[in-house]
């Protein structure tokens, strides 16, 4: 239930615009405030980026949902990597981490 809650919220934050994910996200993680990761397979790519997110000290989560899941939430394909914009937005869905 929690899982879906969560997916909700960062639909949420999609259509607010507090969201960015895909290409966009790639050359402009640093203006997220935190970056979340969706569970997949193990790439060269995700790794290369983890660092690159490490490197920039931007807080980082690692999520229980599929890339298939996360892509659906936003209606979109399947997402690796989402960035929250906003450190309102960030506490928000750091908030509903802890309610877990």
């Amino acid at each position: 239930m929690l899982k879906n809650k969560k997916l909700s919220f960062l639909g949420l934050l999609h259509k607010g615009g507090n969201l960015l994910y895909g290409p966009e996200l790639k050359s402009s993680y640093q203006k997220a405030s935190l970056i979340l990761e969706s569970k997949g397979e193990e790439s060269g790519e995700r790794l290369r980026f983890r660092k690159k997110i490490k490197e920039a000290n931007i807080a980082y989560l690692a999520e229980e949902f599929s890339e298939e899941e996360l892509g659906d939430a936003l209606g979109k394909s399947p997402i690796s990597f989402v960035g929250i914009l906003g450190k309102k937005a960030k506490d928000a869905y750091l908030r509903k981490e802890e309610e877990s």
